[in-house]
């Protein structure tokens, strides 16, 4: 993909945001965090664009598929790669658009191996 992107990555956990925070702005890569779906909502509306979302399924106040489905229905088309603990069945990996699924628990090599289409991340230290 392109070089240096904006990124928004969306879950509830804080250690997961900051793991992909460091693993994308290790290679020069914005990166902007949200707790929820509704704060990924904020960011998308006052400080979108962005040219990748990568965001969980299961959080509270708004979970990634309402968050998807919100994004899709306001009419952003950004590239969203869901990294989560649960299984996204294929027609609605096709009716979301969801570029990829990338399961937890995940190693920073096997997240870098996944992304490799769309951004590369350095090799950071290892967070278990």
């Amino acid at each position: 993909m392109r070089g240096k992107m904006r990124i928004l990555t969306v879950d509830d956990e804080q250690d997961i945001l900051d793991i992909l925070s460091d693993c994308l702005e290790s290679t020069g890569h914005e990166v902007v965090q949200a707790l929820n779906g509704e704060q990924a909502m904020e960011q998308l509306r006052q400080n979108g664009p962005f040219d990748l979302i990568l965001t969980d399924l299961s959080m509270p106040v708004m979970c990634g598929r309402q968050l998807i489905e919100k994004a899709r229905a306001a009419g952003i088309k950004t590239e969203i790669v869901v990294v989560s603990t649960g299984d996204v069945p294929a027609d609605e990996r096709q009716r979301l658009n969801i570029k990829m699924v990338i399961n937890k628990p995940f190693r920073l090599d096997e997240l870098s191996e996944h992304l490799s289409g769309l951004v590369t991340c350095n090799n950071t230290p290892q967070r278990d």
